[in-house]
């Protein structure tokens, strides 16, 4: 008498089966996505457009997801903006008093040109640290040393 039998015994309900197929489908979608993909953030002047634009393909090609949005314009400007609060991850500059302006706390010259000296760092507060640093490992490389020369520029 307290023992069912026939049709349904001993099987998961249907509704059982639905869940665990949904838990599972929930448990590799959340492993397969991976880390988030990010966008570098980089402010540069306008004199460097034409070699951070081919460094940018190189380093999302070495970079598979990731993006590197540029905004190219005058350095003072720029660090004007970036004092103001606009979020970006890499600064380059045209001069030093720029790269003051700017806030981030530390730079190094890589570039020079008849005008002046170039610099880069990250910005301060870049949400995107490892990226910034590997994007400006970048342009002090080799690749970067000849994107530079082919511009114009004297890297140092």
């Amino acid at each position: 008498m307290g023992h069912r039998s026939g049709h349904g015994a001993g099987r998961p309900s249907r509704l059982a089966c639905v869940f665990a197929a949904a838990l599972a489908l929930v448990l590799v979608a959340s492993g397969c996505g991976g880390k988030e993909k990010q966008t570098l953030t980089v402010f540069a002047a306008a004199s460097l457009s034409g070699p951070f634009t081919s460094l940018g393909h190189a380093f999302e090609a070495s970079h598979p997801g990731e993006s590197v949005r540029f905004g190219f314009g005058d350095s003072q400007a720029l660090a004007q903006r970036i004092a103001q609060g606009t979020t970006v991850d890499v600064f380059a500059a045209s001069g030093e008093p720029a790269m003051r302006r700017s806030g981030a706390p530390t730079s190094r010259v890589f570039a020079r040109d008849g005008s002046g000296d170039y610099l880069i760092g990250a910005a301060p507060e870049t949400a995107h640290l490892v990226l910034a640093r590997e994007f400006i490992d970048l342009v002090l490389s080799d690749e970067g040393r000849r994107a530079l020369t082919a511009a114009g520029l004297t890297p140092v």
